[in-house]
């Protein structure tokens, strides 16, 4: 019973598909610790697969260190005469680009700021100076000033984007719009300088290799001895100058992720060189990061959906899962390595494993509330066994018109109109509850499953819901069971007539047997549950049932009951055509259980049987007298008077009337 197949399981598996996309997309943008998580991620990518490369060979750092700061006059601001005799000397040295890192905030002495001011503003080599705004820490007087003091001067905001929950530079700053006009970031007004596309948001940053003294990325000399220098180091190159002190201008990096707080910390102006290095590479474009993230989202989702809603066992899901993290994870590392681009990892793998628990919450609620479902419709026609097996396993139920081998029973009791004639209706009832039960728990103690009552007759199935492979077995194993409990039954009923000075009449059943291909499933509706059988098989076992009385046995099987259940004690009794057949059937009496079957007396009595139906259906009336009057003496023990006055009654009626030319044997039938 699939509650997850049709328009409802369409439903639960496209929401789970949905949310886990959903979830993988949005939770690093919006939920802090993820967010902080995918960093964390993201920045040992960049520390474990960004081994030192060679030096860049067009950008070169001029770095203002403490040593820079002792030779001037004072340490802040940075001395204007000097920074004037820096810039001529990059000039002299035929420099591509100049750029400074420097905040040029407040006035120095003013002959010195006069020299530097017409420097920058009338230099042919591009020279950029980093600015800033009120908006991150100037006060308006130093915004004033420096606003007046590069009037006409190539500048940048030489703001570092710095993520809010740790303070790492992962990102590059494109610029402010201001005053009604975009301005550049830094890098980005050098980079336009030299006639580079910009990015027009926010973009990782791609830095170069992680710090090694011996392999730096960028060839990096001292300020203060940039005139001793050979100019042919900087000829062609574009030059950023900035600081590089103990105490300031320093931040923190994705490397430190690996190499902790003081080794993964940048000078500002380095970092500047990397993302210099990046926009002159043209490495600017980073949608493809957002396409990877949708088709690994989507992957992750088909195969969550996949996963939580495949039959596999919980430890083969476990294996599964695991191994799509691992290939997921592995791909990312691959992209980033290989392609340079970074895709979230968290995220996807808290999807993947939210909706895995999501989606067997689902099954666990539908799967008890099927079980529920399960026990509340079987209850009363299985075994307690059975109907805990198909709550547990619900796939081996199915409903709706199921085609399978099965067995059938129908048991009546014999004279029940002219009982209900004698009692009341009350006692009538309290009487058939007090059979049936008892006969009832036989049938479910030997996997049998109970069809419907009628009145005073028992209808029931084996092999169906569950599969049971000696289903005929089963069966007869049930009736010989029954017949033993109704001797029991009567002996009770006997005791308490006695005692009460009452009438004693013995209850006797009737069971017709029949094996063969059924329709089994719900014949009804999920509002009106009726799990029944239908099929040729059922009539004729219910046909069955009313030749014993015929024949005066208490059990009649068909002959596919008898070849699957071939260890039992049986006695031929007819070819007959039941209503409702156009063929004649061979019929047997079931007298009792493998022991009988294999004793002496059994043997010869079923030796002795069949030469009677040879002799009968031979149409040798006075051989079949006599091998009638021998087997009735064998099956003295069995009760078989009323089957053997059956066929004298026949051959007496053959010795007068014969049958027609080409006889077969068969007996039609007249009663049901």
């Amino acid at each position: 019973m699939d509650r997850l197949k049709g328009w409802k399981g369409l439903f639960i598996k496209c929401g789970l598909f949905l949310m886990t996309i959903a979830f993988a997309l949005v939770s690093p943008r919006y939920i802090n610790f993820i967010a902080v998580s995918e960093n964390w991620a993201a920045d040992w990518r960049v520390y474990l697969l960004n081994p030192p490369k060679e030096k860049h060979s067009d950008i070169v750092v001029l770095s203002i260190t403490e040593d820079t700061l002792g030779a001037l006059p004072y340490r802040s601001p940075v001395d204007r005469q000097f920074l004037a005799g820096v810039v001529e000397a990059l000039i002299a040295a035929e420099v591509r680009a100049i750029g400074l890192d420097i905040l040029l905030d407040q006035p120095t002495e003013t002959a010195k700021d006069e020299r530097l001011r017409n420097l920058l503003a009338t230099s042919k080599v591009p020279v950029v100076v980093g600015w800033t705004d009120p908006a991150t820490g100037l006060t308006e007087s130093q915004y004033k000033f420096q606003k007046n003091y590069l009037m006409g001067v190539r500048r940048g905001y030489s703001n570092l984007l710095k993520d809010p929950y740790d303070g790492t530079v992962r990102e590059m700053f494109p610029g402010r719009e201001i005053d009604g006009q975009f301005e550049n970031s830094f890098t980005g007004e050098i980079a336009s300088a030299l006639g580079m596309e910009l990015p027009k948001k926010k973009v990782r940053i791609l830095y170069r290799g992680r710090p090694d003294d011996e392999t730096p990325s960028f060839p990096k000399y001292p300020a203060h001895a940039v005139k001793l220098l050979p100019k042919a180091w900087f000829e062609g190159k574009v030059v950023l100058v900035g600081a590089d002190l103990p105490f300031e201008d320093r931040h923190r990096t994705p490397f430190a992720a690996g190499l902790g707080t003081s080794r993964g910390e940048f000078p500002g102006v380095e970092i500047q060189a990397h993302m210099l290095s990046q926009l002159l590479e043209g490495k600017i474009e980073d949608q493809a990061n957002l396409i990877y993230e949708i088709v690994f989202a989507v992957l992750i989702a088909l195969i969550a959906v996949r996963l939580t809603f495949t039959s596999q066992p919980a430890w083969l899901k476990m294996v599964e899962g695991l191994s799509v993290i691992g290939l997921f994870w592995a791909g990312a590392v691959w992209l980033f390595q290989y392609q340079g681009v970074t895709v979230p990892m968290i995220s996807p793998t808290l999807s993947f494993t939210t909706v895995l628990g999501a989606g067997g919450a689902v099954i666990a609620y539908l799967n008890g509330k099927q079980a529920r479902y399960i026990r509340g419709a079987f209850s009363r026609y299985l075994s307690p066994d059975m109907v805990a097996r198909m709550a547990n396993e619900p796939d081996k139920l199915r409903l709706g018109g199921d085609r399978r081998d099965m067995t059938l029973l129908f048991c009546d009791v014999r004279g029940f109109t002219s009982l209900s004639e004698r009692v009341t209706a009350l006692e009538l009832t309290r009487l058939l509850n007090r059979m049936l039960t008892p006969l009832t728990d036989i049938i479910l103690a030997h996997n049998g499953t109970i069809d419907k009552y009628m009145g005073d007759c028992i209808m029931a199935f084996w092999n169906a819901p569950l599969d049971n492979e000696h289903h005929a077995r089963d069966a007869c194993t049930s009736s010989l069971l029954m017949l033993e409990e109704m001797d029991d039954f009567n002996a009770m009923l006997e005791g308490e007539a006695t005692e009460e000075g009452g009438e004693f009449t013995p209850l006797k059943i009737g069971f017709g047997l029949n094996s063969g291909e059924c329709v089994v499933g719900n014949m009804g509706s999920e509002q009106r549950f009726d799990y029944s059988v239908l099929g040729d098989t059922v009539n004729t076992a219910a046909r069955l049932e009313g030749q014993s009385k015929s024949y005066g046995v208490d059990i009649v099987i068909g002959e596919t009951t008898r070849k699957e259940a071939p260890e039992f004690a049986t006695l031929e009794l007819d070819l007959i055509q039941v209503k409702g057949k156009e063929q004649g059937i061979t019929i047997y009496a079931l007298l009792g259980d493998d022991e009988v079957a294999q004793s002496d007396d059994f043997r010869a009595l079923v030796a002795m049987h069949h030469e009677l139906l040879q002799a009968y259906r031979a149409q040798d009336w006075a051989c079949a007298r006599d091998r009638e009057a021998a087997a009735r003496e064998l099956g003295k023990a069995m009760k078989l008077d009323e089957l053997y006055d059956l066929y004298l009654e026949r051959i007496g009626a053959f010795e007068v009337n014969p049958p027609p030319p080409g006889w077969d044997g068969v007996y039609i039938a007249e009663t049901k």
